[in-house]
């Protein structure tokens, strides 16, 4: 992938792949009433070495349509400011 759309398909395969194990540890959890230590603390480091943090927020460009970080100002394609848009105020 020569172009950066804001969104790093790598990143987010492992951040489905970390979802995934999380899942099936949560059940090895409930099906044996119990957690493997070792194999919980080897997960809780493998994670934090990834340091994967969350998918960024994109959105298009009003100008040329293409992907860019929601809070950009100026789009890195078409050179064009962007007005950010007000979403939701987080919680």
């Amino acid at each position: 992938m020569d172009q950066w759309d804001g969104i790093d398909p790598v990143r987010t395969r492992l951040r489905v792949l970390v979802a995934h194990v999380e899942s099936a540890l949560g059940k090895l959890r409930t099906e044996e009433g119990r957690s493997n230590q070792v194999l919980e603390q080897a997960w809780v480091n493998l994670v934090a070495a990834l340091a994967l943090g969350l998918e960024p927020v994109v959105r298009s460009c009003p100008f040329c349509r293409r992907s860019i970080l929601q809070l950009a100002v100026r789009c890195r394609y078409c050179m064009k400011s962007s007005p950010v848009e007000q979403g939701p105020v987080p919680e």
